[in-house]
């Protein structure tokens, strides 16, 4: 038995001629249709639907006459421009143009630069050069920047969130939970009927931001689409620390600069203006709900010590984003709202927080900070008369004495 994950439904035999490789055209091979009938192989498959890629950039731009496909120097990349090398034989009205990294950088990026008027781009792949190695991070957008007018696409999810506007693209999964019952099965009943292949599910996905660059309504979408704005569609964020901390990403104005917020929080500390109580508890509620509650695809249903690394980083772009930093800072301590007690404005921090992570998860606006901020403003001066109660009835003061105890 034989079971497979992270591979893809097309393919190619191998292996390739070593005296011409950069001209190798091999033909594409659907491994479900191969391997099923062995009934001796098992697992998820990612499958790639150029048909609909193809009839979504026709649906946006009717008139393109030119598609560009982006590949590299992996069998990931040369499975996939076999597939739509095969897929193409159905559209004699389009122009298939190759950029490949097998080629040559430079003649990829001079391919990509003189790509004529009434053109779309589709990406596959782009990490490996001709010569094998990693292509820098920012490869892929220097090579974009080659040629913006071009409107880009993805085929598999590469450069969405990015320099992509979108495309339907597989939703990616390791397919443990397929593999496990398959196995399962096979040794409780010795049957290996039901061992084969399954293929991934597939969405429309896009990157908000691109679709306002390039001016497209979300009406003219497919139905179904998800609009990504990275975190609320399941991602995570695509910058380094640096950029994040700096604010170097889509961020309401003024929000994103963590480092300047951090430095202004200090100052307003120091002086008194803000209490350190709320802010804290306000963050300390936010990430403690990203930690065990991240809403990136996938880590919800694994296991705390397996995925440490990610929720961490999952904490770290929650509270980067949706202007959190912004309102532990400037707007949590409005000294007519805050709650005015140490404990209070504990719990004033910890119920924002809250209510914040909810408006974000289930709402439809990223910065859902500002409807929690307004919503708890109601609740404070309950929990200042309640703190104020809770410590005359804890302490046997008069009436009257509570007030100034609990500050």
């Amino acid at each position: 038995m034989c079971f497979s994950c992270f591979a893809s439904e097309n393919g190619v035999m191998l292996p390739a001629p070593p005296d011409s490789l950069q001209t190798w055209r091999p033909r594409a091979i659907d491994y479900r249709v191969m391997c099923d009938s062995l009934n001796r192989v098992g697992g998820m498959l990612n499958r790639y639907d150029i048909r609909r890629n193809i009839d979504l950039i026709r649906s946006l731009y009717p008139q393109v006459e030119n598609i560009a496909l982006v590949t590299d120097n992996t069998y990931g990349g040369i499975s996939l421009q076999a597939l739509v090398r095969a897929e193409w034989e159905n559209y004699p009205d389009l122009n298939l143009v190759l950029v490949d990294s097998r080629e040559g950088e430079e003649t990829a990026f001079r391919t990509y630069a003189t790509l004529p008027p009434r053109s779309a781009v589709m990406l596959g792949t782009w990490r490996v050069g001709s010569d094998g190695e990693y292509f820098m991070q920012r490869s892929l957008n220097d090579l974009v920047q080659n040629n913006p007018r071009v409107p880009v696409f993805s085929v598999t999810g590469t450069g969405i969130g990015d320099t992509a506007i979108g495309g339907y693209v597989p939703e990616y999964e390791n397919g443990a939970e397929v593999i496990a019952n398959q196995i399962r099965k096979y040794y409780d009943t010795d049957d290996i009927e039901d061992a084969h292949f399954h293929t991934s599910k597939s969405l429309y996905l896009f990157d908000s931001r691109k679709l306002k660059e390039w001016k497209i309504a979300e009406y003219a979408l497919p139905k179904g689409s998800v609009i990504e704005d990275t975190l609320r569609s399941g991602g995570i964020l695509n910058l380094n620390p640096f950029a994040i901390v700096l604010g170097e990403f889509a961020a309401p104005m003024g929000t994103g600069a963590a480092l300047v917020i951090l430095a202004c929080g200090l100052v307003l500390w120091a002086q008194k203006d803000v209490h350190i109580g709320a802010s804290v508890s306000f963050l300390v509620a936010c990430g403690l709900i990203a930690f065990f509650f991240p809403r990136q695809a996938g880590l919800a249903d694994s296991t705390v010590l397996s995925t440490l690394l990610p929720r961490l980083q999952c904490v770290r772009d929650e509270l980067h984003t949706g202007a959190v930093l912004f309102c532990a800072v400037f707007l949590l301590n409005e000294p007519y709202t805050c709650a005015h007690h140490r404990v209070g404005r504990i719990l004033y921090g910890v119920l924002v927080g809250a209510a914040t992570m909810g408006f974000r998860y289930f709402g439809v606006y990223e910065t859902g900070v500002c409807f929690a901020l307004l919503a708890v403003n109601s609740l404070s001066a309950l929990i200042d008369r309640t703190e104020e109660q809770l410590y005359r009835l804890l302490h046997r003061l008069p009436s009257g004495k509570g007030k100034e105890a609990a500050e």
